[in-house]
């Protein structure tokens, strides 16, 4: 049998710490690990460069379905080495995380069954991402703000044109009254388009200098909804509806309890 260079085997560990070494070859390396000591520590040396894969792997395998994947895995070993008859039937060799990162992960590796798993076990079903629908895109689009965005203080008229424009896109009256919150600046009202319904932004600084916006869209339907508070996008929210046809969010990085604060006033002002 030809040398390996090392380089070779070195490459493949990597591979194998990564979850990207394909299923045949994992196999090949969990039957030369018990014989080879440089082997071993080599890939002893690349784990201990690799301490966040450790806790990953330990997470995954502790719900993994593994009966059914070592069987897999045995079918890989069989399907990639034919034991010569002499030979003594050898064990799987038992290291701890290691011995059952390489069961497991191969057998997934050989089957494509990682990410349809994860999707199982997570989320009780296929794997998808959940649909945020418009407060995600303006959670996008908003992690582009910063105080300097809104650094610039608008003229009065330019606000009161652009809460004239909003309000006549929308339906309704966004008098500057109506949208004055407590130790807020605000900073002017922008009119996009979401999925051909308006969607208005009204924009402020808090006290502190951090942005945050009050949005209000068009919504089809619109029953009343009370002030919910979450978090997307590493953003703070609350969103509600009055039952006036519009859907309403708050957003920013300012304190979630001041957001609910502002929430409950602007209901209250849209009766």
């Amino acid at each position: 049998m030809s040398e390996r260079h090392p380089s070779e085997d070195a490459e493949q560990l990597v591979a194998l710490l990564d979850g990207e070494l394909e299923a045949g070859s994992a196999a090949i390396l969990a039957e030369r690990l018990p014989d080879d000591a440089d082997l071993r520590a080599r890939l002893a040396t690349l784990d201990r460069g690799g301490e966040g894969v450790r806790p990953a792997f330990d997470l995954l395998l502790d719900d993994a379905p593994i009966a059914r994947l070592d069987a897999m895995l045995d079918g890989a070993i069989a399907a990639t080495q034919k034991p010569s008859p002499a030979a003594p039937a050898r064990s799987r060799p038992a290291w701890g995380w290691l011995s059952g990162l390489l069961a497991p992960a191969a057998a997934a590796l050989a089957a494509g069954l990682v990410g349809l798993w994860l999707g199982v076990a997570v989320l009780g079903g296929p794997a998808h991402e959940e649909e945020g629908g418009w407060l995600a895109a303006v959670a996008s689009y908003w992690a582009l703000t910063t105080p300097d965005t809104l650094a610039i203080a608008p003229t009065p008229d330019h606000l009161a044109k652009g809460l004239a424009l909003a309000s006549d896109r929308l339906g309704i009256t966004l008098s500057p009254a109506a949208i004055a919150l407590p130790d807020a600046d605000f900073r002017g009202a922008t009119v996009f388009d979401y999925d051909g319904k308006p969607l208005v932004q009204l924009a402020y600084l808090d006290a502190d200098g951090t942005p945050f916006a009050y949005c209000v869209i068009r919504a089809a339907e619109s029953g009343a909804v009370q002030p919910t508070a979450g978090t997307m996008g590493g953003f703070n929210v609350v969103h509600w509806s009055a039952g006036d046809g519009v859907e309403r969010m708050l957003i920013g990085r300012v304190p979630g309890a001041v957001l609910e604060r502002y929430a409950a006033l602007l209901s209250e002002r849209a009766g």
